[in-house]
C-alpha cells in the first residue's frame, strides 16, 4: 500500500501547509508542545495527510508524538497563519478541535515526543498560558472563553 502525503507544499517562495491542532484540556492545564529551539508554543497535532480528515489526523498524530488516546471533538477555531517555520516563510491553514484524553494518561510536568526528539510536551495550568509565547496573543484568553463559538483569525508573524 502507498504511502500517502502530508498536505505540505514547497514552491520557490515558500511553503503552504494544512494542520490539524488539538485543544486538550484536562483538570484546569492544557496540553501545549513546544521545538527545543524554538521560542513559541503550539497546540500539538500535525499536518493532514492527502485524504484524511482533520478529525482523523488529531488521532493519530496524538497517539504517534503523545501515546496519548484521544476522541475529537467539536470545531473551535479556524486560523490562516503566515509565520516561519524552520527559517521558511510558511502560509497555513490550521482547524484547532476540542480532544478529550482517554484516562489512565500522566497530567503533570512535561515528556519528550514519541516521535520527534527535539520537540517536548508541557501540561500547563490555564492560567499560566496569558504569560507564554502562544500565537496568536488572544489564545490564551480565547481558552478560558472556549463556549462552542468558532472563531476565525488571520495571524501575521510580527
Amino acid at each position: 500500500m502507498r504511502q500517502l502525503s502530508d498536505l505540505l507544499f514547497h514552491t520557490k517562495d515558500g511553503q503552504f501547509s494544512c494542520r490539524a491542532a488539538g485543544i486538550c484540556l484536562w483538570d484546569g492545564k492544557v496540553l501545549l508542545q513546544k521545538p527545543d529551539d524554538d521560542p513559541c508554543f503550539a497546540f500539538p497535532g500535525g499536518h493532514v495527510v492527502f485524504g484524511e480528515t482533520h478529525e482523523q489526523a488529531l488521532c493519530r498524530e496524538f497517539l504517534e508524538e503523545t501515546g496519548i488516546v484521544v476522541s475529537v471533538g467539536s470545531l473551535q477555531w479556524a486560523g490562516e497563519l503566515f509565520l516561519r517555520w524552520n527559517g521558511v516563510l510558511c502560509h497555513q491553514l490550521c482547524r484547532y478541535y476540542r480532544v478529550t484524553p482517554r484516562p489512565g494518561f500522566p497530567v503533570a510536568g512535561s515528556f519528550p515526543s514519541r516521535e520527534k526528539e527535539n520537540i517536548r510536551f508541557y501540561w500547563v495550568p490555564l492560567q499560566e498560558a496569558a504569560g507564554l509565547n502562544l500565537p496568536p496573543v488572544q489564545t490564551a484568553q480565547w481558552l478560558l472563553e472556549l463556549d462552542g463559538t468558532v472563531r476565525t483569525f488571520v495571524y501575521r508573524e510580527p
